[in-house]
C-alpha cells in the first residue's frame, strides 16, 4: 500500500491557524519522523521549493507517538493519510492541506522465510493485510479531504 502524506494538526487548535499559507506552516512546530528523514523537506520542496526547514526540534521514532503528539497539540505532523482518517473524521486531527506527498516506496512490508512463502498461514496473513489496507484506502478516499 502506498500512501499520500498529509499535514495534520490537533482539531481544537486548527481554528487558531486558519489554514496557513505554506510559508507560515514552516514557522509552526513541525514533527519529524525519524524513520523517514527529510519528509518535511521533501514536502516543502514539492509545495514551495524556496522554503527551507532549518529547525526540526520535534521528532519521534514511532509513528503512533508522532500521531499522539499531533493529536495533543504539540505540533504539525506529515502523516500517512489512510492511517489518520479515523482521527480526521472525528475532528481530533485536521488536515491543513490535501494529502499530496507520495513516497516512492510501500509503507508496509511483510517479511517471512522463503520456506514459509506458500504456507496457509502466510497466505491468510497476506489476504488479511490486503483487506485491511484496501479498507484504509477506502476510508481515506471517503474522507474526501
Amino acid at each position: 500500500m502506498k500512501n499520500d502524506y498529509s499535514s495534520v494538526l490537533n482539531g481544537q487548535l486548527s481554528h487558531w491557524y486558519f489554514w496557513p499559507p505554506v510559508g507560515e506552516l514552516a514557522s509552526l512546530p513541525l514533527i519529524e519522523l525519524n524513520n523517514i528523514p527529510g519528509l518535511w523537506n521533501r514536502w516543502f520542496a514539492r509545495t514551495d521549493h524556496r522554503i527551507k526547514i532549518t529547525d526540526l526540534s520535534l521528532s519521534s521514532d514511532s509513528l503512533l507517538a508522532a500521531i499522539q503528539m499531533a493529536e495533543s497539540g504539540v505540533g504539525v505532523l506529515l502523516a500517512p493519510f489512510p492511517l489518520v482518517t479515523a482521527l480526521v473524521s472525528t475532528g481530533r486531527l485536521v488536515p491543513l492541506f490535501r494529502p499530496s506527498l507520495p513516497i516512492d516506496r510501500p509503507d508496509f512490508h511483510l517479511l517471512y522465510r522463503k520456506a514459509h512463502a506458500n504456507s496457509a498461514a502466510i497466505r491468510a496473513l497476506k489476504r488479511w493485510l490486503s483487506e485491511v489496507t484496501a479498507g484504509l484506502e477506502r476510508r481515506a478516499r471517503a474522507a474526501n479531504v
